[in-house]
């Protein structure tokens, strides 16, 4: 989980507590920290994690501006991705090899 910054463990408990069911990865949560701030997170299931605990790395505690111990309370899962305001997508090198032209025109732009 160290390596993935959208990604929350909680425990299966929790989980079905909130009605977030196994597999049901394309649902993110959003979290609100300290100072009104919000983010979205895939929720993972794992049994190392205390029941009503959640677990996150520094890059999501940072985005909420919370730290080790503090409260952090869970909305609703984020019907759509629009409670971001800026979204930064960076494509895998091996992924783009080979390609010419402007990726952004061909792939991501609306």
């Amino acid at each position: 989980m160290r390596d993935v910054f959208i990604v929350a463990a909680m425990n299966p408990a929790t989980k079905e507590l909130l009605q977030l069911f196994p597999g049901d990865t394309n649902r993110s949560v959003r979290f609100s920290g300290k100072k009104r701030r919000d983010t979205a997170l895939i929720c993972l299931s794992s049994d190392d994690v205390d029941e009503g605990k959640i677990q996150m790395n520094k890059f999501a505690r940072n985005n909420l501006r919370v730290r080790l111990g503090d409260l952090v309370k869970v909305c609703m899962p984020a019907t759509t991705s629009s409670i971001g305001k800026r979204m930064h997508i960076l494509p895998f090198d091996d992924s783009i090899e080979g390609l010419s032209g402007n990726i952004f025109d061909v792939y991501l732009k609306p």
